[in-house]
């Protein structure tokens, strides 16, 4: 058991585990002496898309490029602002269930970045 197929996110051939992903931003974090608020992936035209936000400037183009040599993988990174994250949790949040219930899924579409 390497991780749950609904954390993976399939390359061709390659298979991306979420862990590998949130090991590879936490030493972007470390490197680059910030911390990304949200990180969502998905299959990106056959690159891996990274939706991320940071309250800081930042230069995203060194971000992709550490990415891909850490992951090994071609990446796409589109960076949010952070009303992106308060909109899909109010999405997500109704009578029944509030937000401290909701746990935003590492992998997902790009129909969820599209949608904002």
């Amino acid at each position: 058991f390497c991780c749950r197929a609904s954390d993976t996110v399939q390359l061709g051939r390659r298979r991306i585990c979420g862990y590998e992903i949130n090991t590879a931003v936490a030493a972007l974090e470390s490197t680059f002496q910030t911390e990304f608020d949200l990180l969502q992936a998905f299959v990106d035209k056959g690159r891996l898309g990274l939706i991320m936000s940071n309250a800081e400037a930042i230069d995203w183009h060194s971000i992709e490029q550490s990415l891909e040599q850490a992951l090994a993988a071609p990446c796409r990174v589109y960076p949010v602002a952070p009303e992106y994250k308060k909109r899909l949790f109010a999405e997500l949040t109704n009578e029944e269930r509030s937000a401290c219930g909701i746990k935003l899924p590492l992998v997902t579409t790009a129909a969820t970045l599209e949608k904002f």
